[in-house]
């Protein structure tokens, strides 16, 4: 990903699906306190934590040990977590974004 970006997506929707898991893994530590919120985003709109969070916001730490999974809770409202065609699963970051790299990992179902 963008590396500078603190706002970006990550999937379009091609049909209705709802996520049921999401994980994050750190490849990479930067050093820098940076925590991130993956979330859903309709039309134009930003993928911004306080619109649409999957899970509890700023839960994912970007600088956990390396390597090491971290499994979201997922929102307790369902629909937060589906998405129609054309929707998008984005992330929103806080903190100092320099250097992170790690993996996100986002199962869902067709409904």
């Amino acid at each position: 990903g963008d590396d500078s970006a603190t706002e970006a997506t990550l999937f379009v929707a091609p049909y209705p699906v709802q996520v049921t898991a999401i994980y994050y893994t750190t490849n990479v530590i930067a050093g820098a306190a940076c925590t991130g919120t993956v979330v859903k985003a309709t039309g134009t709109a930003a993928p911004v934590k306080t619109t649409t969070p999957m899970h509890t916001a700023d839960a994912i730490d970007f600088e956990t040990a390396v390597h090491t999974v971290q499994t979201m809770t997922l929102s307790s409202t369902t629909a937060d977590l589906k998405l129609v065609a054309g929707e998008r699963i984005g992330y929103d970051t806080a903190g100092t974004k320099t250097n992170v790299e790690g993996t996100f990992t986002i199962i869902m179902k067709a409904i």
